[in-house]
């Protein structure tokens, strides 16, 4: 998604359907038409999209969501949000609504509810045989503990 998008502006917003874990915000549309997308990276199983205009979409997919990018506009049982783009569509979709789409300034995305206690990224430096040791629980099996967002994130 981000090679196809990074760089890009966005033209126009249109929701679908509204209503997913968290309700889409009725003024996405008015902060985010006419900027270009700077950076998309993903925190755990979340999706970060910074724009020029200093603002941030925090994208989860939930367990059934997932974005769909087109030619042409062609919409489906389940889409809720579209956003268009010169040359592409970018939709998306979540037949269950576990998925959200939230708005941020950069300066509170990390501190989010949803962001501030993941615990650290899989392949980093600080996820290391030193951290397991001093934050794993012995009375839990290593399913659940590798499954807990606040141990490791993803």
């Amino acid at each position: 998604m981000s090679s196809n998008f990074n760089g890009k502006r966005i033209q126009k917003i249109k929701i679908i359907d509204k209503k997913l874990r968290y309700e889409i915000k009725p003024n996405i549309a008015k902060i985010f038409i006419n900027f270009i997308i700077t950076k998309i990276y993903r925190r755990g199983k979340y999706l970060i999209l910074l724009f020029e205009n200093k603002y941030t979409l925090l994208v989860h997919l939930g367990m059934t969501g997932y974005f769909r990018i087109l030619d042409k506009e062609k919409l489906i049982n389940h889409d809720h949000l579209i956003f268009y783009f010169k040359s592409k569509i970018l939709v998306f979709n979540d037949i269950r609504k576990f998925g959200f789409v939230k708005i941020y300034k950069p300066d509170e995305i990390l501190k989010s509810q949803h962001l501030i206690k993941i615990g650290p990224e899989p392949l980093s430096k600080e996820y290391d045989l030193n951290y397991f040791k001093h934050n794993s629980k012995r009375k839990t099996n290593i399913k659940n503990l590798l499954m807990n967002q606040y141990f490791v994130a993803g």
